[in-house]
């Protein structure tokens, strides 16, 4: 048929093409492939030529033994394909395995990350908080301080209005005295809020410093109306200041009146005998 193998044309075929081979005198004929029957040639061309690396030799031996080389040649180059891409499969899986390290990493820096940020959401709460009653503090801070200034005394006006009988009155007494009176008036605002035990306290701590401080203050006026002489009866400044202050105590003021009305009568008889 046309795609089965022909000798060449000198041949007659049957037993005479094998006794020709065994001659040895002439080359032996090669099977031939019409390239006619073939769709595409340039490829049967190459297939062709890839074959002849098989040929060693052109011999019948060769020819008998072409399928087996074929095959063994096929399983080489598939062999070689599954070594290549076993190796092409490992890393492959290697890659995956990194791959799958990198997912694993990336999800426990996500799951850090949110955690860290649900934190920090938390502490910006609280921090909000935090801020809120400290100004909250602060402003309570400041409240309590303006109170203090305008109701209470300073530890140097309270020691100027309760010193010692020894300790000499001095202008800066007067000025704590003046303050006494105006925190005393100026309680009576709270009088009128819902501060009026602060302010009935504030009022009663003001009204026993002044009746203490005008104690002292009369005390210290009758020494220093027995300090008159003949020789020194002019009234100092405190002195007088002492006795303008004492008015606000009638009974107190009379009295003094009266000691330096004495004094001064001492003072002045012996002129008049």
């Amino acid at each position: 048929g046309g795609g089965g193998t022909r000798w060449g044309p000198d041949e007659p075929s049957g037993a005479a093409g094998p006794d020709r081979l065994r001659g040895g005198g002439a080359s032996p004929a090669v099977p031939s492939v019409p390239l006619r029957s073939c769709g595409r040639p340039f490829e049967m061309l190459e297939a062709l030529k890839a074959l002849s690396t098989f040929f060693v030799e052109n011999s019948l031996r060769t020819r008998r033994n072409l399928r087996g080389d074929i095959e063994r040649r096929s399983l080489a180059i598939n062999e070689e394909f599954v070594h290549i891409f076993k190796q092409v499969k490992e890393e492959l899986e290697s890659i995956n395995e990194d791959v799958q390290a990198m997912s694993s990493c990336c999800e426990d820096m996500s799951s850090r990350l949110k955690a860290a940020k649900e934190q920090t959401q938390d502490l910006i709460v609280k921090t909000t908080k935090l801020q809120a009653e400290n100004q909250r503090l602060e402003m309570k801070a400041q409240v309590a301080d303006a109170f203090i200034a305008k109701f209470q005394l300073t530890p140097d006006e309270m020691n100027l209005l309760r010193g010692t009988k020894d300790e000499p009155i001095t202008e800066d007494f007067f000025k704590a005295l003046r303050r006494v009176k105006q925190i005393h008036d100026d309680v009576k605002i709270l009088l009128r809020t819902n501060q009026q035990r602060a302010g009935l306290e504030i009022m009663e701590q003001m009204a026993l410093l002044q009746e203490t401080s005008y104690e002292r203050l009369y005390r210290w006026t009758q020494n220093e109306c027995r300090t008159l002489t003949q020789e020194s009866c002019d009234i100092s400044p405190v002195l007088a200041q002492a006795m303008e202050a004492l008015q606000d105590r009638p009974v107190l003021y009379n009295t003094s009146c009266h000691s330096w009305e004495l004094q001064s009568f001492l003072a002045f008889s012996p002129h008049l005998l």
